[in-house]
């Protein structure tokens, strides 16, 4: 494995940017314990909310530590949700009724008339505490635990950074664990119903500490072209891109 700079001022040119609009929100009727979802058009849908504690639905739900990390542990203000074309009614409205519980907005997105993903914004105090206490607790799946585990040494926004492409991802081994498979998988359907580049926050680590690391080794694996971000001041990794 080996990498080279790439010049950072460049790296937009690689999204397939489109102007999204959402196609309706879903808000929580507390008092009548209904969600409802309205889209553009005027048309409604209401369903009752999950049933299932959050810290329960959090550890049964990839999907949603994936989004909670970024918006928990990261600051992001929105976590995604990605659906595909395979995924019916009853998935989008039990994933509905947890977001709405979680964010103080949430609305969703339609692509060529089926639904692709949900996007909450602004996470409310209470989630990101129960969050917090499963990641701290090591409640949550390894490789979200790995993402996250030196969130704390993440310095200033402001630094400078520079991109680099990572070449010969091509994985040997073969005892890797069932959750790297299943993380990597999901990754790889997350890109497909965006059908953009993935990225994953990744703080703290060293290029020497992660280029040893089966499991980043076998997520690059999955994806022709991989970049990750270095902070200049500290030389650990920020991030990877995932093409």
């Amino acid at each position: 494995m080996y990498v080279t700079a790439f010049d950072w001022h460049d790296f937009t040119g690689l999204y397939k940017y489109s102007d999204s609009r959402p196609s309706g929100s879903c808000l929580w009727n507390k008092e009548k314990n209904l969600i409802d979802c309205v889209f553009t058009d005027g048309t409604e849908i209401q369903f009752s909310p999950s049933a299932k504690s959050l810290s329960k639905e959090i550890q049964s739900s990839l999907p949603l530590q994936f989004a909670f990390m970024n918006s928990a542990i990261y600051g992001s203000t929105s976590g995604e949700i990605a659906f595909s074309d395979r995924l019916g009614t009853e998935e989008f409205k039990h994933m509905a009724s947890v977001l709405v519980k979680c964010y103080q907005q949430v609305k969703f997105y339609l692509r060529n008339g089926e639904l692709y993903k949900i996007r909450g914004g602004d996470l409310l105090p209470y989630a990101r505490k129960v969050y917090r206490q499963l990641f701290l607790s090591g409640k949550l799946h390894p490789c979200i635990l790995l993402l996250a585990s030196r969130a704390g040494r993440i310095t200033s926004p402001d630094s400078s950074l520079t991109l680099f492409e990572v070449h010969e991802t091509k994985y040997q081994e073969s005892d890797i664990s069932s959750d790297v498979v299943e993380f990597a998988s999901f990754l790889k359907k997350r890109s497909e119903a965006f059908d953009d580049i993935i990225s994953i926050s990744f703080y703290g680590y060293s290029f020497e500490e992660w280029s040893h690391n089966d499991t980043i080794n076998y997520i690059l694996s999955q994806f022709s072209r991989n970049f990750y971000i270095e902070e200049n001041g500290t030389n650990c990794s920020y991030g990877f891109y995932l093409l």
